[in-house]
C-alpha cells in the first residue's frame, strides 16, 4: 500500500478552525438598561437623613443596573448622603449578598476607612450633602458561583443620627444595585486561542505490528481566560488513505483548563467509519459553582496509527532517492534523505552566487499520492 506521509501531515494540520460555536462561555447576555429605570429613592427612617446609591453608565448617566465586562478594572459605585435641617450623622455603608466587593483604596475625605464589604464614614453635619465615589471589584473566584453572573446586590446605610435635642436615633435604609457580568470578547477571533503541531512521526510497534505513528498536539482555550468556560467541543477529521481511515487514540498529560480535571475515555469518541474524532469537555457545576482556571489551556495528544508502508512520490522519484534541493543562482543545499520522514528535517541553506552557479532547465516539484 502506497501512502505519502507529507500529505498525511498536511491534512492532519488542517483541523477545522474553531469558532464561538465550539465554546460555551458562562456570562450574562448584554442588556441595555433604560435610564428611566433608575431608583431615585432617598428616604431613610428619618426625614432629616437621605441616602442614594447608584452606578454610572458609559455616558455618565446615573443607573441602578449595569452591564460590566468580567475583567473590568475601573468600575465605580456612587453614594449621596444628606443631613438636612439639623443634627449630625455618624455611620457606615454595608455591602451584602453581592457579586462585587469594595476596593479598599480611597481619596474621598468623607471616608474614614474601607473594608471589602464596609465603608466607615466620617461625620456628616446638618446642611451637608456628601457625594462619595468608591471603586468596586467583581467577584471572580477560581470556584465561581453561577449566581454571581447576574445579581442584585444589597447596600445598606446604618448609623446614628443625633438631632438638636441630642437624642440618638438609629438610621437604616437599603438600596439594590444590579450588575450583569458580560463577556469581554467582541468576536471569536478575539476570544479563541488554539494551535496544533506534529510532535511525533515514526515507525513503531502497535499491538505487535509495525505501524506509522503520527501524533498531533492540539491546544485550545480562550485568550487570557477572562470568562469561565461551560463546555468546549473540538472535532478533528482524520485523512482517508488508500480508502482507509487510521486508528485514533486521544489523551491529555495534564489537567484540563476547562474543568480542572483529567481527560477520560468518556470525553472523546472516534468514528472509524467517518474518520471523525470528537472531544467534548464539560465544566459541570457542583453546589452551583464551576471551575474557572485563570491561566493555561486544554492540551490534547491525538495519535494516528497508519499501516507502516509509506512512500513519498515527487516527480516519480521515491523515498531515499531524493537527496538534493536546487535553488536558482546558488549551490545546492543538501537534504538529509535518510531522515526524510521527519517533518522537522530541513535542507541546509543554499550558498547564493548566481555567477558561479548558473541555472539551466526547469525545476518542478509536484507532491501527490503515489499510485
Amino acid at each position: 500500500m502506497n501512502q505519502k506521509v507529507l500529505k498525511i501531515i498536511t491534512v492532519l494540520m488542517l483541523i477545522a478552525t474553531l469558532t464561538m460555536a465550539n465554546f460555551v462561555l458562562l456570562c450574562a447576555d448584554v442588556v441595555s438598561y433604560a435610564i428611566d429605570a433608575v431608583n431615585t429613592e432617598k428616604s431613610t427612617n428619618n426625614k432629616n437623613v437621605e441616602f442614594v446609591a447608584y452606578l454610572k453608565n458609559e455616558n455618565g448617566e446615573k443607573v441602578n443596573s449595569l452591564d460590566a465586562k468580567m475583567n473590568a478594572e475601573d468600575l465605580k459605585l456612587y453614594f449621596q448622603i444628606t443631613v438636612k435641617q439639623e443634627g449630625l450623622f455618624n455611620g457606615n455603608i454595608v455591602l451584602s449578598d453581592a457579586n462585587f466587593k469594595f476596593k479598599t483604596d480611597f481619596s474621598d475625605n468623607s471616608i474614614n476607612r474601607i473594608e471589602e464589604n464596609k465603608i466607615y464614614l466620617n461625620q456628616i453635619n446638618a446642611g451637608e450633602t456628601k457625594e462619595i465615589e468608591v471603586g468596586i471589584q467583581l467577584l471572580t473566584d477560581s470556584k465561581f458561583d453561577l449566581d454571581l453572573i447576574s445579581k442584585e446586590s444589597k447596600i445598606a446605610i446604618e448609623g446614628t443620627y443625633k438631632d438638636s435635642t441630642q437624642k440618638d436615633i438609629a438610621i437604616s435604609a437599603t438600596r439594590m444595585i444590579k450588575i450583569n457580568m458580560v463577556s469581554p470578547y467582541s468576536s471569536a477571533e478575539e476570544c479563541i486561542k488554539w494551535s496544533r503541531e506534529i510532535v511525533s512521526n515514526k515507525l513503531a510497534k502497535y499491538n505487535g505490528e509495525d505501524k506509522r505513528i503520527i501524533q498531533v498536539q492540539v491546544n485550545s482555550g480562550i485568550n487570557n481566560n477572562l470568562v469561565p468556560i461551560k463546555s468546549s467541543l473540538i472535532k478533528v477529521q482524520a485523512p482517508k488513505i488508500s480508502d482507509k481511515y487510521p486508528e485514533v487514540l486521544i489523551n491529555a498529560n495534564n489537567i484540563l483548563a476547562t474543568n480542572g480535571k483529567m481527560l477520560t475515555q468518556d470525553n472523546w469518541n472516534y468514528d472509524k467509519e467517518t474518520g471523525l474524532a470528537t472531544i467534548e469537555i464539560n465544566n459541570v457545576a457542583e453546589d452551583n459553582k464551576v471551575i474557572w482556571t485563570k491561566n493555561g489551556e486544554d492540551k490534547f495528544i491525538i495519535t494516528y496509527i497508519f499501516d507502516k508502508d509509506v512512500e513519498i512520490d515527487i516527480n516519480g522519484v521515491t523515498g531515499k532517492n531524493i537527496g538534493k534541493v536546487y535553488s536558482c543562482g546558488a549551490k545546492e543545499g543538501y537534504y538529509n534523505s535518510d531522515n526524510f520522514l521527519d517533518p522537522n528535517n530541513e535542507p541546509t541553506a543554499p550558498t547564493a552566487d548566481s555567477a558561479a552557479y548558473g541555472v539551466t532547465g526547469n525545476v518542478n516539484i509536484n507532491l501527490s499520492y503515489a499510485t
